[in-house]
């Protein structure tokens, strides 16, 4: 009985959150994991999936989520299908994306290799050198992957490769959930969010590669688009949003909070702080004012009014 105790007593220290990494969105920090030392944030060793539709956000969050990295002193390496990426919109999101690392791989399984390789690598330099600074592997996107066997065809036959994307998408999960783990490090992948056909009930919103994802995330996070935001000459500068924890293993999930996009500048981390505030009820909105409370120690009421 007594090895019985401690075997449980370590598996409950193996599921302890060591460490996060923050957004740099309190609001959205708020909803994802806190760590052992109460900070809030991405939980490190976990695989963590980002889905939208076009044109949402997801290449700016994930560049988001580089940036607090390499602040931090860590490695990023970012893998990219679409080879679509504006280096200088990069730099205006992410100012130290110079030193992260780029691939470009030309199948969905030499994709997956990368990761392993730098998972390995990540791995040895840990157990060597005893670094403790987050290590990040973003893949944008994972729908953008061709798999080898529909890359030797023609487009006359490639439906014969229906459904490669799941299976190896399966087999990557598996053999890489536990390095991701034992190395530490955070892998961050974005889905395309697409439209079924002939469907006229339930949701009508799919994505590429199956439910294997599903299965081995500890988060999902679904970017959504509200409304758009105009400049003073009627021209789109941005859209209102929500973020949206589908699916969460560490917290409560399907806790949704909003975001403001700004075209060229990224998430707006003041109207995230807003957010915040209003969700706890620190500050309380009236028509178009903001009313902010706080209570000092002889109990009185004080009240600041923000327009």
């Amino acid at each position: 009985h007594r090895d019985l105790h401690r075997l449980i007593r370590r598996q409950r220290q193996m599921c302890i959150r060591d460490s996060v990494l923050s957004t740099g969105l309190i609001n959205l920090d708020r909803i994802l994991c806190v760590s052992q030392d109460g900070k809030w944030g991405l939980p490190v060793g976990r695989i963590i999936s980002v889905k939208a539709r076009p044109s949402v956000g997801k290449t700016t969050f994930l560049l988001r989520i580089a940036e607090q990295a390499l602040k931090r002193g860590g490695a990023v390496h970012i893998i990219e299908s679409e080879r679509a990426l504006d280096i200088d919109y990069a730099r205006k999101i992410c100012p130290h994306v110079d030193h992260a690392l780029f691939s470009q791989p030309d199948s969905l399984e030499d994709a997956f290799d990368t990761v392993e390789a730098a998972l390995e690598i990540c791995l040895t330099a840990r157990k060597q050198t005893g670094v403790t600074t987050p290590f990040v592997i973003l893949m944008d996107s994972f729908s953008g992957f061709s798999p080898s066997a529909e890359l030797k065809g023609d487009f006359s036959t490639s439906g014969k490769a229906l459904g490669e994307h799941a299976r190896v998408a399966s087999m990557a999960c598996r053999k890489l959930t536990g390095k991701i783990a034992k190395a530490k490090a955070l892998f961050v992948l974005s889905h395309q969010v697409k439209s079924k056909i002939g469907v006229f009930w339930g949701s009508r919103e799919t994505n590429i590669g199956g439910d294997a994802f599903n299965f081995h995330d500890s988060i999902c996070i679904n970017l959504s688009r509200v409304s758009v935001i105009k400049d003073s000459e009627d021209r789109i500068a941005g859209h209102y949003g929500f973020f949206r924890t589908t699916k969460n293993k560490l917290f409560p999930p399907d806790r949704s909070v909003k975001f403001k996009l700004v075209n060229g500048k990224g998430f707006n981390q003041g109207f995230a702080l807003l957010d915040f505030l209003l969700d706890n009820k620190i500050v309380i909105k009236r028509g178009s004012w903001f009313r902010f409370y706080f209570i000092y120690y002889k109990k009185k009421r004080v009240v600041i009014v923000l327009s």
